[in-house]
């Protein structure tokens, strides 16, 4: 008796476990669709980026930060085309002040169709390449 009834606890247990994390998996979803929704309906034509660059809650759930300053100061961002990710060409934006997360983004997406690269797709951050005369040259963190 006690067997079964530890094994029905177990079970139970189990199942709402199961179930609060299917809760938080179509929650996690939905908020990052929302950024996502977000983010494309600010790209003219076809919407290829991911954004990943969100901050998550204590949950673990994406935080929509793509209206906060991403970088403080001018920027412009640098990618260099490589021919093995497709066909394109060097990819420079134009100068940027004080760019969001939504202003990356949108050069993110000019950088994918720019570069040919259609395989790293998700915007994950930013490396500070070099500064020259005030304004840091960028290259966007992009993963697959």
């Amino acid at each position: 008796m006690k067997k079964r009834a530890f094994s029905l606890a177990l079970l139970i247990f189990v199942s709402f476990s199961s179930y609060s994390q299917s809760l938080k998996e179509d929650e996690w979803g939905e908020k990052y669709d929302e950024i996502i929704k977000e983010a494309c309906g600010h790209i003219e034509g076809e919407c290829l980026v991911n954004y990943s660059a969100y901050p998550n809650d204590k949950d673990e759930l994406p935080i929509n930060n793509l209206k906060q300053v991403a970088i403080k100061g001018k920027v412009v961002i640098l990618k260099e085309h490589d021919p093995f990710w497709g066909a394109g060409k060097n990819f420079k934006s134009k100068l940027l002040v004080n760019p969001t997360w939504l202003e990356l983004t949108i050069e993110a997406n000019k950088m994918i169709l720019t570069t040919g690269d259609r395989h790293h797709r998700y915007l994950e951050g930013f490396d500070v390449l070099y500064e020259k005369d005030g304004t840091k040259f960028v290259g966007l963190s992009m993963g697959s």
